[in-house]
């Protein structure tokens, strides 16, 4: 039932985060049109240092932006296969057993994640996500927690905060958690989307302030 009810909610939440860490903002590893010349590159790499872990997470990592899974299962196996002690090979991996909606296998790669390296941000925030998706909230809010202290600028760990917020019916934390996302970042596109929504039933002009922030 768990893995049937993550399948079905699957597309929905990825609207939201995509199950990529970061702020909503500047996206600085975004595939582009650009890729099969940077895949090029990446093979000629690995075929020069076949034993080099990292660059077959980098192409593991690419091969998740094209949804081609197998694959980056495959080199993201290799890659662990060299060096297990990565945290963010757990990452990699996290993401394709998303995709492949394999909710215990994807907990369990971040709990790894974590355990190699406790400050590990994007790990956290991705446990973060996963306990969101479930309703899991005294879970999410700690993980957010944990990466805030890290990282007091995460403008995504407050957007996170506010979704759990509108979920439990909170809407006063929901709007100033998602205020305070949109004061580290100005460009968050999703936080303004969030904060319409949460003023559409409010008689002033801020809703179309935000939504207009939104826009441009």
């Amino acid at each position: 039932m768990i893995k049937k009810t993550f399948s079905i909610s699957l597309l929905v939440f990825l609207t939201l985060f995509i199950f990529s860490c970061g702020s909503g903002d500047k996206k600085k590893n975004k595939v582009t049109d650009t890729i099969p010349a940077d895949l090029s590159k990446i093979n000629d790499l690995i075929s020069k240092d076949p034993n080099n872990a990292d660059l077959y997470n980098q192409r593991a990592k690419y091969y998740v932006e094209k949804k081609k899974m197998d694959l980056a299962l495959t080199d993201i196996n290799k890659a662990m296969s060299i060096d297990s002690t990565k945290a963010p090979y757990y990452v990699t991996i996290s993401d394709i057993y998303f995709a492949q909606g394999k909710a215990k296998k994807l907990s369990k790669s971040l709990e790894k994640c974590i355990k190699l390296d406790p400050e590990y941000v994007e790990g956290l925030m991705k446990l973060a996500e996963l306990h969101l998706f479930f309703k899991e909230y005294p879970k999410t809010f700690e993980y957010i927690s944990r990466a805030l202290k890290i990282d007091k600028q995460n403008s995504k760990a407050y957007l996170m905060k506010g979704v759990a917020y509108k979920e439990m019916g909170d809407t006063g934390n929901a709007i100033s958690s998602m205020q305070k996302a949109v004061e580290i970042d100005e460009n968050y596109y999703e936080a303004y989307i969030q904060l319409g929504i949460l003023f559409s039933a409010n008689t002033t002009d801020s809703r179309w302030i935000y939504l207009n922030n939104a826009i441009k």
